[in-house]
């Protein structure tokens, strides 16, 4: 640690930003930085009795716009999986990705 002590960086930057904008907008809706939850489903098969299908997918979709970004609902080995992430996306206004 001492002989890499000796070594420091300086920063020179391009730009005069101070306060960086991680938004970007994505369908129409502006997300506060540009992340998006994945669509995972099967919760009851992969957590077993952790959190059903309706628990997560409203989970997450609260979760993603509390943080000002989207969730995504994915479709699963049954169409009930599919229609769940469709209804939590419709209550939220349609904010939210189902793939």
């Amino acid at each position: 640690l001492t002989a890499l002590a000796r070594y420091q960086v300086n920063l020179r930057t391009i730009h005069d930003i101070k306060t960086p904008d991680t938004s970007v907008e994505l369908f129409g809706h502006k997300l506060a930085l540009p992340v998006l939850a994945a669509p995972i489903t099967g919760m009851e098969t992969n957590l077993a009795e952790g959190m059903d299908e309706r628990e997560y997918a409203d989970a997450i979709l609260d979760g993603c716009l509390e943080c000002g970004t989207l969730g995504m609902v994915g479709d699963g080995a049954s169409p009930k999986k599919y229609l769940i992430g469709l209804e939590a996306i419709k209550k939220r206004g349609g904010l939210g990705i189902p793939i």
